[in-house]
């Protein structure tokens, strides 16, 4: 069993050596960064080269980045992201700001994107061609960078395990992955089901747990806990705490 930690927790602070060191301190060595831009600042070169340079010394490996929910250099009020939008004009911005995201990896080499298929919207077919027509784009733009995009489930209709599988069948994009959380499956009816039915899409799964300290969510997951108890240890889990 891998074992990451999301930088989720932390993301109402910048992202920098005090926070790094905390968590390498508490033994993860493989990190997923939520860029929130008052956490990383992916449009500033200069601080995604001193987090790179934090990685590169301490050979610690980017796991992954997920794709902030707002865009913007606040964490809430701008344009909420979605590649699912039906209005082009929405979906080229949202398309521009995950592209901004995908840039860090020519600083800091990162394997996976993590995003989710929409916002908290209902389902819709259109809506399934409007993200597959970002996603073709956006894989693109992320195999000359090296990164291969997952879709999370979500909660919502349009993101929730059954209805990703159903999307990536429907446009056989079999390049795109699935990130598997654990947390949003049980809040939308069970976790073992919807995960065997994933999995052979699944490259990552991530499960959460209340309270900020890296210490603290070692010590609640413990030695060699596979996040829900029931499924298989061949996937590379990312742990997550949020404040």
């Amino acid at each position: 069993m891998e074992y990451g930690l999301s930088t989720r927790g932390f993301s109402n602070e910048r992202l920098g050596s005090r926070t790094l060191d905390r968590i390498l301190q508490a033994g993860f060595r493989r990190l997923e960064i939520f860029a929130v831009r008052p956490h990383l600042d992916y449009c500033d070169a200069n601080r995604v080269r001193d987090a790179a340079a934090w990685f590169s010394d301490h050979e610690v490996s980017c796991h992954a980045l997920h794709v902030p929910p707002f865009a913007g250099p606040e964490r809430r009020g701008g344009l909420a992201i979605s590649v699912a939008y039906l209005e082009r004009r929405l979906r080229i911005d949202s398309m521009d700001e995950i592209k901004r995201v995908l840039d860090v990896a020519e600083y800091l080499p990162f394997g996976y994107l993590v995003l989710h298929l929409g916002l908290d919207e209902d389902y819709a077919l259109e809506k399934f061609d409007a993200a597959f027509t970002s996603l073709e784009h956006l894989r693109l733009f992320g195999q000359e960078r090296g990164v291969k995009l997952l879709l999370e489930n979500t909660r919502s209709p349009l993101g929730n395990p059954e209805r990703l599988l159903q999307f990536l069948s429907y446009t056989r994009l079999e390049d795109v992955g699935i990130c598997f959380d654990v947390g949003h499956a049980r809040l939308t009816g069970g976790v073992q089901e919807p995960f065997q039915a994933i999995s052979s899409r699944a490259a990552s799964r991530q499960s959460r747990r209340d309270g900020r300290s890296p210490d603290a969510v070692r010590r609640w997951y413990g030695l060699g806990w596979n996040c829900s108890g029931l499924l298989p240890c061949r996937f590379r889990t990312c742990l997550s705490c949020s404040s």
